[in-house]
C-alpha cells in the first residue's frame, strides 16, 4: 500500500504541471484565435472605408451628390 501512495505522489507533480500547461496552452490559443479575427475583421473594415472614401473622391459619385 505504501509504494501505491508513493506512486501517486511522485506522478503528481508532472500531472499538475501537465494540466497547468494545457490551461495555459488552451489560455494562448483562445487569445490568439481572438485576436486573428479582430485584425480580419479590422482589414474587412478598412478595406471597405477606404472604397468608400477613394470612390467619392475619384468622382465616381458625383452624380449622385448635388451641391448647391
Amino acid at each position: 500500500m505504501c509504494a501505491n501512495k508513493e506512486e501517486r505522489l511522485s506522478s503528481y507533480p508532472s500531472d499538475l504541471f501537465t494540466s497547468y500547461m494545457k490551461s495555459w496552452y488552451e489560455y494562448v490559443n483562445a487569445w490568439n484565435m481572438m485576436y486573428a479575427e479582430f485584425i480580419r475583421n479590422t482589414s474587412k473594415f478598412t478595406e471597405s472605408w477606404v472604397d468608400a472614401f477613394s470612390n467619392l473622391w475619384s468622382g465616381k459619385y458625383s452624380d449622385k451628390i448635388r451641391v448647391e
